[in-house]
C-alpha cells in the first residue's frame, strides 16, 4: 500500500513537471510493479545477511548493474562482446528488471500517446517498407553482384559466406511473402550456384522491391488521407497541432527510432540486421527474450503482446521468484508456521 501510494505521488509530480499527459496510470503500474520487485530484492538482502555492512556493500552491486545495463546509458549493441548482441537484448539486460521497465514505459509513451496512436499503424508500415526496399533489398542485390565476382575469381570461401546471407534473409522472407516463390533455396550448394541462378534471385530482388515500394505508397497515401479527414476544417487543423505539440517527444523519438545512428543496417552471422525505426519493426524471428530492445510488441505463444503488457508479466515474474526465495516464505510453506 505505501508503496502504491509513494509511486502515485511520483507519478503525479513527475509528469506534470516533465509534462508527460495522458500516462498516469501506465507509469504508475509500471512503476509499482518495479517497487514491488524492488521491496522483495530488499527483503531478500536483509533474510540472507546477517551483517548490515555486507548490506551496505551488496546494494551499490545491485543498483549499478541495472543503471548500466537497462538500455539507456549504453546500447545492447555497443557493449564489450562477451555481453553485446546486434539481433537483440543480450542475457546481461534480460535480467535486469530495470530494462523490462524502461522499455514497456518508452514503448508504451511513443506508440500510445494521444498523437502518435492515430499515426502509428501507418507509420509501422511505412517505415518498415521504406527499410526493406531502400537498404535490405539494395544489401541482397549486392550479395547477388559480389557472388557473380566470386564465381568469376573462383573464390568458394567468399561466395558461400555470401550465398549464405542471401539464402537466409530469402528463406525468413518467405515464410511472410507468399508471392516469393523459390522452391529449390534451401536446396542449392555453394558448388551448384551459377549466374542463371543468380538471375532468378535478382528477378525475385526487383518483385519484392515492387512489392515493398507498393506497400511504402499504400500507407503513405492512406495516412495523408487520414490526415486530410482530421484537417477539413479550422478547429481539426488547430486541434491536430495542439496535440501534436503536446504529446510528441522528440527526444524519445530519438531513443526507440535509434534516429541518430548513422549505421541503418548491419550484417552479423550472415544475417542483415536492422538499426533503424526499431519501434516500428515487429519481431519475428528470434523469440521472446530475443525480441529486439524497443519492440512494439513481443512473441508469446504465438500471438503478439503489446511490449508494456509482456514487460508487466516479466518483472511480476520476477518478483514471484523473489517471493519463494524468501527463507521465511519457504519455512512458512513446509511448516505452515
Amino acid at each position: 500500500t505505501l508503496s502504491a501510494l509513494q509511486m502515485l505521488l511520483y507519478v503525479l509530480i513527475g509528469n506534470s513537471v516533465l509534462e508527460i499527459k495522458g500516462m498516469t496510470f501506465s507509469y504508475w503500474m509500471m512503476l509499482f510493479t518495479a517497487s514491488c520487485f524492488a521491496n522483495l530484492l530488499g527483503l531478500n538482502i536483509s533474510a540472507s545477511f546477517n551483517s548490515a555492512k555486507v548490506i551496505y556493500i551488496l546494494i551499490p552491486i545491485l543498483i549499478i548493474p541495472q543503471l548500466l545495463f537497462s538500455g539507456v546509458i549504453v546500447k545492447f549493441d555497443k557493449l564489450y562482446p562477451l555481453f553485446a548482441s546486434q539481433t537483440g537484448v543480450p542475457w546481461i539486460g534480460n535480467i535486469m528488471a530495470s530494462r523490462w521497465a524502461y522499455e514497456g514505459l518508452a514503448v508504451n509513451q511513443y506508440k500510445n500517446n494521444e498523437y502518435e496512436k492515430h499515426f502509428f499503424g501507418f507509420d509501422k508500415e511505412r517505415k518498415y517498407s521504406n527499410w526493406k526496399k531502400d537498404y535490405w533489398v539494395k544489401e541482397l542485390q549486392n550479395k547477388v553482384n559480389e557472388s557473380r565476382k566470386y564465381i568469376k575469381e573462383e573464390t568458394p570461401e567468399r561466395l558461400s559466406y555470401s550465398w549464405g546471407v542471401i539464402r537466409n534473409e530469402l528463406l525468413k522472407e518467405q515464410e511472410f511473402v507468399a508471392a516469393l516463390e523459390l522452391p529449390d533455396l534451401p536446396t542449392i550448394r555453394t558448388s551448384e550456384i551459377n549466374n542463371e541462378i543468380l538471375d532468378n534471385l535478382e528477378f525475385a530482388l526487383e518483385r519484392l522491391f515492387d512489392f515493398y515500394r507498393d506497400k511504402y505508397n499504400r500507407a503513405a497515401n492512406e495516412k495523408e488521407e487520414y490526415v486530410m479527414e482530421l484537417m477539413d476544417s479550422e478547429e481539426g487543423r488547430e486541434a491536430l497541432i495542439v496535440m501534436k505539440d503536446s504529446f510528441m517527444n522528440e527526444s524519445l523519438e530519438e531513443f526507440v527510432t535509434n534516429k541518430n545512428e548513422l549505421e541503418v543496417i548491419v550484417e552479423y552471422n550472415q544475417q542483415l540486421v536492422q538499426k533503424s525505426d526499431l519501434i516500428y519493426l515487429t519481431p519475428r524471428h528470434h523469440g521472446f527474450f530475443g525480441s529486439h530492445f524497443y519492440a512494439p510488441s513481443k512473441p508469446i505463444l504465438g500471438q503478439q503482446v503489446t511490449t508494456y503488457s509482456a514487460n508487466l508479466l516479466v518483472i511480476w515474474g520476477m518478483t514471484l521468484l523473489l517471493t519463494l526465495s524468501l527463507p521465511h516464505f519457504n519455512v512458512y510453506v513446509i511448516t505452515g508456521f
